[in-house]
């Protein structure tokens, strides 16, 4: 009777251990549908916002690193950053907000804020070279700074609704802030610049 009980667990082991193989084969097959090729397979996932991956990876015993929550972070995936960091996983580098804030993505920067993480002024520069105007009036609200650069880096990509928001707030940019505008052609820019001084 023992033996047969041990067959009998022995074969359902083997079951499941054939089933999780194929599952981590099909996984592995999907990851490379996106372009995988090698490295840690949820990190790869979390930039690649899979989370159906990352749960089935995670239950077949693989772990990220914090290039995981990291790249979800820069990406704005927020359901993987909520999902990773309820999983024990934080972010390493030292102001994750910074990231999230140049690439827009304002639930992530607010989930962000709710767990304790910091940026810093660079976060309002990231934003305005990049357009993202509501992700500067959250870090405005929330106490943050940037610098002269942040109108800088706003004309050298057009962004006029940020250098007129940033200028409203008191931000100047440096003298180059109006050549910027000229080498890439903003026209909207230059006029406004000139309209409150530079030249």
């Amino acid at each position: 009777m023992a033996i047969a009980l041990c067959e009998a667990q022995e074969k359902y082991a083997r079951r499941i251990a054939n089933r999780n193989a194929n599952r981590d084969c099909i996984i592995t097959a999907d990851l490379k549908k996106y372009g995988y090729e090698k490295g840690n397979k949820v990190d790869f996932a979390a930039s690649n916002n899979r989370l159906d991956w990352i749960k089935q990876l995670i239950e077949l015993g693989y772990e990220g690193t914090e290039d995981a929550i990291e790249g979800a972070v820069k990406n704005g995936h927020l359901e993987i950053v909520k999902y990773l960091h309820e999983k024990g996983y934080e972010c390493k580098q030292l102001y994750p907000i910074n990231k999230a804030a140049g690439n827009g993505h304002l639930e992530v920067i607010k989930y962000l804020h709710e767990l304790g993480y910091k940026g810093d002024g660079f976060a309002i520069e990231g934003a305005a070279k990049n357009g993202h105007l509501e992700v500067i009036k959250y870090l405005h609200e929330l106490g943050y700074k940037g610098t002269e650069y942040a109108i800088n880096y706003a004309a050298t990509n057009g962004h006029l609704e940020v250098i007129k928001y940033l200028h409203e707030l008191g931000y100047k940019g440096t003298e180059y802030a109006i050549n910027y505008a000229e080498y890439y052609g903003r026209t909207e820019v230059i006029e406004y610049l000139r309209s409150v001084g530079y030249s």
